[in-house]
């Protein structure tokens, strides 16, 4: 389920990024921009928003430090659209209705953190010589450093008793 919610995720960030932005198909979103940031520099500055959601979207791919991920995206999606709301009503698709899809879409960003981080949690890596392992259900310990496989089993028994 984690892993849906990440691709299911990163798809908007990705969709929003390069088609809405980048390659400028919606132009509401240039005007948004406009409205907020001013005209001069609409054009360039949504191009980089819209380059800053692909790479958001991309960090949400690899799946690395959910939470973070997940709270930054909480923050900004929330920031971005309660600017939008006071500031530019009128271009909204949706109105006021596109705060409460934001706060959905938190939401769910929220749920996705929190199991993303639980999946990750259970799992610890131990360094075997130049690999490494991954251990599920492993109770917090200093990291292992190992030659082989079988010091790593022999240092985990030792650690279990």
């Amino acid at each position: 389920m984690a892993k849906l919610l990440r691709y299911g995720i990163a798809a908007v960030w990705l969709a929003n990024g390069l088609l809405c932005k980048v390659l400028h198909l919606v132009p509401r979103h240039e005007a948004i921009v406009a409205r907020i940031l001013g005209p001069a520099y609409a054009g360039p500055l949504t191009r980089l928003i819209g380059m800053a959601e692909i790479g958001l979207g991309l960090w949400v791919l690899t799946g690395r430090r959910p939470r973070p991920t997940a709270a930054l995206q909480i923050g900004l999606v929330l920031t971005m659209n309660a600017l939008e709301l006071w500031l530019a009503p009128d271009l909204l698709l949706w109105g006021p209705l596109n705060f409460a899809f934001a706060l959905l879409f938190a939401l769910v960003v929220f749920w996705w953190g929190r199991l993303e981080g639980e999946v990750r949690s259970e799992h610890r890596e131990v360094r075997v010589g130049k690999k490494n392992l991954i251990l599920s259900a492993v109770e917090e310990s200093p990291p292992l450093r190992c030659n082989n496989s079988d010091e790593a089993v022999e240092i985990l028994r030792l650690r279990s008793e």
